[in-house]
This record gives structure tokens, sequence and C-alpha cells, in this order.
């Protein structure tokens, strides 16, 4: 159990520290390589610090191999998401249609009535979505 909250102590911390070290400080990207400095760096903090200490207190308590691998799966797994690689990426595609929208190019406009479109609770059969038709899609073809 202590396993457990050990690593996910250090995902939280992952989670806020990641984006805040990127976006904030523009510093480290905490996760973006394929060894990961973040990871690195914890897991050594957990192994070098938090075992040692543990071990000193009382022997049986240190941590198994077994449990560093789990913590360091978890830390691997849980940093991901909200690393540069992801996170970013799916925030800026999600905003970049009423980030730039103006009057001129409607781009709020039409990805307002695609997303309506789209929705499962407007249109609940299956279409499919035909972007040169005039009436349900873009109307990408030139006008006849």
């Amino acid at each position: 159990m202590h396993v457990l909250l050990i690593g996910l102590i250090l995902v939280v911390f992952c989670a806020i520290f990641g984006p805040y070290a990127y976006y904030i400080l523009r510093d480290v990207l905490w996760f973006c390589s394929y060894l990961p400095i973040g990871l690195v760096f914890l897991f050594m903090v957990v192994v070098a610090g938090l075992n040692v200490v543990l071990k000193i207190i009382r022997r049986r308590w240190g941590l198994s191999s077994r449990e560093l691998f789990l913590i360091y799966s978890m830390i691997m797994v849980g940093g991901q998401p909200v690393s540069y690689g992801m996170t970013s990426y799916l925030l800026s595609i999600m905003s970049a249609p009423y980030y730039f929208a103006t009057p001129e190019n409607r781009r709020a406009e039409c990805s307002a009535s695609s997303t309506a479109r789209a929705s499962a609770l407007e249109r609940p059969s299956f279409r499919i979505f035909d972007p040169f038709d005039e009436e349900d899609g873009l109307g990408l073809l030139p006008a006849r």
C-alpha cells in the first residue's frame, strides 16, 4: 500500500511540475525524450534518497526491486499524458478554431456547427460526413 502512495505522490508531482516547468519557467521538457529527465530524476530520488532513509530507519521498510519497478512504471505512465508530447497538442488543437476566428474566416461558426453536427445527442443515427456536400458538408466544391 505504501508503494502505491509513493507512486501516486510522484505522479501528482509530475502532473503539476511538468507543465509548470515548460509553460511558466520555459525551462525543462520534463517528459519529452526517449529517457525522460523527470522520470530519471524522480526515480533516483526514490532509490538514492527515500529507499536509503527507509532502510536506515528499519531494514524491513526498504523498497524491494518489484516495488521500485512499480514506482518507475507509475511515474512513466502517469507523467506522459501531462507532458509536452500530448496535452499541449491536444489543448492547442481544441482551442485553435476559436483563437484564430475572425468574422472574415468564420472559423468559430464552422467549428461550432461541425461540433453540433457530430454530437451524438443531436443526431443519434450514424451518418457519413461528406465535405463536398452543399447542404450538410463544408461545401468545398466551387459554386456552379
